[in-house]
């Protein structure tokens, strides 16, 4: 549960951050635009949400786990753009700054000839500038990246990363949550665009959740403290049973 604690104050700190923007706009040279975003998020199964809300404690935590997952979207909204920034134009793209209630912050994005490239960098009267997060996407849309840096060490090292393929109708994903003094907190997705997939739950490379649903609304999820040996296992269909 510390890991699981860790995970939350950082989601809730970078949040407040980010409250005072934003809307996209244009720039100069290229028609700026965000990465993709709909695949940051796992869709939990109604059954399953239905499960929990009759106060179903395995159901609850299964949801909990996903909920967790689920707060790598909020970061998407760093990459949207605020509106009235200054903007100058780069050979592949344009940089575009801006700064609110002390904190300057400057978005770099780049059309390649394969893929887009975000990067988004912020200061603050204590911390010279840095790159928060970066991003980049095939062209085509079968892949992508993101990374978030930790604002309150020296080095900025990486605490988020977040890789997605998308192969027809398939999306796949991997988060990583990098703890400091912990094991790797990494949730691993699958999403077969017919209404089924599977979560998964590691901490380093121990399992400990692993929640499968169907397209007719069934599914089962197992937890485990060890990896290896189920602490508690359970279904439910399309009406939370």
């Amino acid at each position: 549960m510390k890991i699981i604690r860790s995970l939350l104050i950082f989601a809730s700190a970078s949040i407040v951050l980010n409250a005072c923007s934003k809307k996209e706009t244009p720039g100069p040279s290229v028609t700026y635009k965000s990465p993709t975003t709909a695949h940051a998020n796992i869709t939990i199964p109604a059954g399953l949400q239905a499960q929990a809300g009759k106060d179903s404690v395995n159901a609850m935590i299964a949801v909990s786990y996903m909920g967790i997952a689920n707060g790598l979207g909020s970061y998407s909204s760093f990459f949207n753009l605020p509106g009235g920034q200054a903007t100058t134009a780069t050979a592949n793209g344009a940089v575009y700054s801006w700064s609110y209630s002390g904190v300057s912050e400057w978005m770099t994005y780049s059309v390649l000839s394969d893929k887009y490239t975000w990067t988004y960098e912020w200061k603050t009267p204590e911390l010279a500038r840095f790159t928060y997060i970066s991003a980049q996407e095939a062209k085509n849309g079968s892949s992508g990246s993101w990374e978030i840096y930790d604002p309150s060490n020296a080095s900025h090292t990486v605490v988020w990363d977040y890789s997605w393929t998308l192969t027809g109708t398939v999306y796949s994903a991997t988060m990583n949550f990098y703890n400091s003094g912990s094991a790797t907190t990494k949730f691993v997705v699958l999403d077969n665009g017919n209404n089924s997939g599977s979560f998964q739950y590691f901490e380093g490379t121990m399992k400990k959740a692993d929640i499968e649903w169907n397209s007719n609304g069934t599914g089962t999820y197992w937890f485990s403290d060890d990896g290896t040996n189920p602490t508690a296992t359970g279904s439910w269909t399309a009406a939370g049973k």
